[in-house]
């Protein structure tokens, strides 16, 4: 039996295609170069902390390109795979830059929560020296030493590149100095009523 010259290159092709996805391999080197990346993204404390999203999407990213590599769809793989690669870079890119900022933000924040003690303490003295007692001075005292503490620890943590802590530490001590001015203004008020 005799195959017409067009079927014997159509047979030809199919068995080639057949044997060529059959010896195809794993994209070894790009899969390796993703699982190295998200590795770093997931060990990088900027990435966690400041670009969770970024390292999530390095992740799934790392997930799909397993899961294609069993399936056999060597290039969906290697696509996953550098996905995964460029999430994990943007990660830990966005991480360090946010780290910076909340880092800026935090040493401005400190800087104002001393002045705001700073004023608070001021009038609070001059409260006392007013004359005003409508106020309780010693809380207010005391409130103002926790707002000092909380500057410090702020202090601390900046230093120490916990930015995060030191913008809620900082936070803390401009509510102090707040609540200190607030009793205050309530005092003087509450004594001009009373004349």
């Amino acid at each position: 039996m005799r195959f017409p010259k067009f079927s014997l290159y159509a047979i030809c092709a199919v068995l080639f295609l057949a044997l060529a996805s059959g010896c195809a391999k794993p994209p070894a080197e790009e899969m390796e170069a993703a699982r190295d990346a998200v590795t770093r993204a997931e060990n990088n404390a900027n990435a966690v902390t400041y670009a969770e999203a970024g390292v999530r999407r390095a992740r799934s990213a790392l997930e799909r390109m397993y899961e294609e590599a069993n399936a056999k769809r060597y290039d969906a793989a290697k696509s996953a795979a550098a996905e995964a690669v460029a999430a994990a870079e943007k990660a830990i890119i966005d991480g360090q830059a946010a780290s910076a900022k909340a880092a800026d933000d935090a040493s401005g924040l400190i800087v104002s929560a001393k002045s705001e003690i700073q004023a608070a303490e001021h009038a609070l003295d001059a409260a006392w020296k007013g004359g005003v007692r409508n106020v309780n001075f010693g809380a207010l005292n005391e409130e103002a030493e926790k707002a000092w503490h909380s500057v410090e620890q702020a202090e601390m943590s900046l230093a120490q590149g916990r930015a995060r802590d030191a913008l809620n530490e900082a936070e803390t001590a401009r509510r102090s100095a707040a609540q200190i001015s607030l009793a205050l203004s309530e005092g003087v008020r509450a004594g001009t009523r009373k004349q």
